[in-house]
């Protein structure tokens, strides 16, 4: 009996222990989830904001790529109707006569 009286008592102390053990894991379990879903919050808000400036900075992208494209497509049309202009000058050139345009030289050629 007082070894029947003596095991339900270590039980008793044996099982209270057992349910302090069981709460202080609970509650670390809970800080520790807790944690987690804070920094589980923070990233998901910073990966929001690089995937925002992302975009943003894709659009600028898409927009100067665009301008640069109709920069150098201008240059180009600019040039073009230039080169024309030039070609076309060029070419009255054999039409002109040095002489109207440089009396001087129609007097020398003269002489």
């Amino acid at each position: 009996s007082l070894i029947t009286s003596q095991f339900a008592e270590l039980h008793q102390i044996l099982t209270e222990k057992e349910q302090r053990l069981l709460r202080g894991i609970r509650e670390e379990e809970e800080k520790i989830v807790t944690t987690m879903q804070k920094n589980l919050q923070e990233i998901q808000e910073n990966l929001y904001s690089i995937q925002k400036e992302l975009s943003k900075l894709q659009e600028q992208t898409d927009h100067e790529d665009g301008m640069i494209f109709l920069k150098v497509r201008g240059y180009t049309t600019v040039w073009r109707s230039e080169s024309a202009q030039s070609q076309n000058d060029i070419k009255g050139l054999d039409k002109l006569d040095a002489g109207k345009m440089f009396p001087t030289l129609g007097e020398s050629r003269t002489r």
